[in-house]
């Protein structure tokens, strides 16, 4: 949400279609829902009106935060696991050695799955899943993980897109 602490969204049309554009997307923003926002001791909330600022606000923070989470992963998940949800990250088991040279040779796959499964699988709660994508699917599944409980890697998220849209005609 647009925390109101910087400076505020101004959008300034180069052109009249611009000016149109622009206007069209404040009256359809405005038909949004507005914000919950608990920002007193007593615990009332006050509610802030959808605007076409707070709406641009919210994809720049939430596109910030994904950034954050994927350089967190990526610098985290050379030697350890990294677990949790969506906004709560933690790392969970730290490797000896860095896991791509672990898993460099496949003779490792079921050690390291063994160790995933009890070490890792066994304490993860509800809706928690891993989220390191520099494991093999086949070494996550030898751990008896289901799709839910990992992040899809790159080329698996390529992939589903590719198999969503085989039925569909083009245009």
């Amino acid at each position: 949400m647009n925390s109101r602490q910087g400076p505020l969204t101004r959008l300034i049309p180069k052109n009249k279609n611009e000016a149109l554009l622009i206007e069209r997307a404040k009256a359809y923003c405005a038909k949004l829902p507005g914000k919950r926002t608990e920002h007193f001791k007593d615990g009332s909330a006050s509610y802030f009106p959808a605007s076409l600022a707070s709406v641009i606000g919210d994809q720049v923070t939430a596109f910030i935060r994904d950034n954050e989470r994927a350089q967190y992963i990526k610098a985290e998940q050379v030697d350890a696991i990294i677990v949790g949800t969506r906004d709560n990250l933690r790392r969970d088991y730290t490797f000896p050695k860095p896991i791509e040279e672990i898993l460099s040779s496949s003779s490792n796959w079921i050690e390291f799955a063994e160790k995933l499964r009890n070490r890792v699988v066994a304490y993860m709660e509800e809706g928690e899943k891993i989220w390191n994508t520099n494991i093999p699917v086949i070494v996550l599944r030898l751990a008896d993980l289901t799709k839910s409980q990992y992040a899809l890697t790159d080329l698996e998220e390529k992939d589903n897109e590719k198999t969503k849209r085989r039925g569909q005609k083009p245009g």
